[in-house]
């Protein structure tokens, strides 16, 4: 199958780099030339485990390329994938200016070169319900019937850190589609997921806009509800991490997505949950669990500010230092990270705030400036510091040298934001610790 997939950010990469490994011919088109150029090098712009390896094969095999132009993309393409941003705007709504930049380029594209079979748009982007059936009728009013264009809905459901395993083997495809022959269409496509026996979810074309915006909603609601959870605990004495283990193996509720933390980030939740609740403002319905769900992250992330705080209070000038910067391990993604509103905060209220993170300094460095020093190693980051910070859940901070660490601060405290060190450990190295939801 030929396939052009319309924009090289996170979705864009792993779909095409994952579609190509199956076998399909692939080009990825963006207009940044230098990421194109960069990718064609085998060389990617972007943090995930596994993917320059299969970037590699696939470019040297030749089913795999990268691009400017989409016009000689669409010429003899027979799939095109739209995955470019949906990012918030002010209002929360989603800003589908660059989607439908991409419908109009595309649709020039498709004029110019006619198929005799029709074409299949899919779009990969993440975008409010109606925004497909406005895909569909943007391309009749550019002159492109069912005949030689039929859109469908495939929304992404990829874990950042995890992407490329669940490309490859999804738990579920949901495709929404106004017509049996887009259907079958991307089934064969798809070909690799049928023989798996994976599920196939096949719905309206706004059954599967509301499917990917209600799933990350769940999710959300999951996080905050066990951060506040988390509090509680705290106040009655008790470990939100036994409480949690009890719920989840409900299987009604489910153990994943149970774990306290600093609050969630990165590039879908937020902007997911306002976007939903924007398209209920619309339709004059006020979102009262989704809004509450944002409340409680945004206080979340001022509670672990008020525990280092809290742990430093008796120190002139103190020094935090923080084992993490990204929103969540196996990624560089600064995206709405919990540390983008606390190290600021932290600095506000007089520390000094020294940090690390193994992939991240770069994307961090480009948000938070020089308010915080950024060190090279954990031990960097905590010599000489009245607190330990530790707000992301890196493998190598689940197993540090805590009695190496005690000779290196000068004030042994510790604030475990996502509870992954032994408390019990922490506390004979000498450390006074504080962990998210321990009473």
């Amino acid at each position: 199958m030929k396939v052009v997939v319309v924009g090289a950010g996170y979705v864009g990469l792993v779909t095409g780099v994952c579609l190509s490994d199956f076998g399909n011919k692939v080009q990825v088109v963006d207009i940044n030339a230098h990421r194109v150029d960069m990718l064609n090098q085998g060389k990617t712009p972007i943090f995930e485990p596994g993917i320059e390896p299969i970037i590699e094969r696939n470019l040297k095999s030749g089913r795999l390329s990268f691009s400017i132009d989409l016009d000689g993309a669409i010429q003899e393409s027979e799939y095109i994938f739209i995955a470019v941003s949906t990012p918030s705007s002010e209002s929360g709504d989603a800003d589908l200016s660059y989607l439908f930049a991409a419908v109009d380029q595309i649709s020039a594209g498709l004029l110019a070169y006619p198929s005799a079979s029709p074409r299949v748009v899919v779009v990969k982007s993440t975008v409010p319900v109606g925004t497909c059936a406005a895909v569909q009728a943007r391309f009749e009013a550019a002159g492109l019937g069912p005949d030689q264009c039929v859109v469908v809905s495939n929304p992404e459901f990829l874990r950042e850190g995890s992407a490329i395993g669940d490309c490859m083997n999804p738990d579920r495809v949901v495709i929404g589609c106004r017509t049996p022959q887009g259907l079958e269409l991307l089934q064969q496509l798809y070909h690799p997921y049928v023989v798996r026996e994976i599920p196939f979810v096949l719905v309206s074309l706004e059954a599967a806009e509301h499917i990917k915006y209600a799933s990350n909603a769940f999710l959300a609601t999951k996080i905050s509800f066990v951060n506040e959870l988390a509090l509680l605990c705290e106040k009655t004495g008790t470990d939100v991490l036994e409480v949690a283990r009890g719920i989840g193996l409900d299987p009604r509720i489910g153990g994943s997505f149970l774990m306290p933390g600093p609050g969630f980030g990165g590039s879908c939740f937020p902007k997911d949950i306002a976007a939903m609740a924007a398209v209920a403002r619309h339709h004059d319905l006020e979102f009262k669990l989704i809004d509450a769900v944002e409340a409680v992250n945004v206080r979340q992330k001022m509670h672990v500010v008020d525990n280092v705080m809290s742990a430093v209070a008796p120190i002139s000038n103190p020094i935090v230092g923080v084992l993490g910067l990204a929103f969540k391990a196996n990624t560089d993604d600064m995206r709405a990270a919990p540390a983008l509103d606390i190290l600021p905060a932290l600095v506000s209220k007089g520390c000094t705030v020294k940090a690390y993170d193994p992939v991240a300094v770069p994307n961090a460095r480009r948000l938070l400036g020089d308010q915080i020093a950024y060190m090279a190693s954990a031990s960097e980051a905590i010599t000489g510091v009245d607190a330990i910070l530790v707000l992301t859940e890196w493998n190598e901070f689940f197993d540090l040298d805590l009695p190496a660490f005690r000779q290196l601060v000068r004030t042994p405290m510790m604030v475990d934001a996502r509870r992954i060190v032994d408390a019990t450990l922490a506390t004979q190295a000498g450390f006074t610790y504080y962990g998210i939801g321990k009473g």
